[in-house]
């Protein structure tokens, strides 16, 4: 029972703050999700990721669909402008 009471009162002092899409190539996306200390108001974690688009037949990578690399780009150029 501790330990779930544990958990609740995490949850409550830590919220998810930033989904942020960092780079963009032919078969590769990089991307970050940080977290928040709601209580003293600073960053808590963070964790950058790489996704490689594969080919789940052929089991090696390939290249993004360029409607979801355009998309990707697209928020980029966004979060860009929104930080300028």
């Amino acid at each position: 029972m501790a330990c779930i009471l544990a958990a609740a009162a995490a949850v409550e002092r830590f919220r998810p703050e930033g989904r942020r899409l960092l780079e963009v190539r032919d078969k590769v996306i990089r991307f970050v999700h940080e977290m928040r200390n709601v209580e003293r108001d600073e960053l808590a974690a963070s964790c950058e990721l790489t996704g490689v688009h594969m080919d789940r037949a052929q089991r090696k990578s390939c290249p993004l669909p360029p409607e979801i690399r355009r998309a990707a780009e697209a928020m980029i150029a966004v979060a860009a402008e929104v930080a300028a």
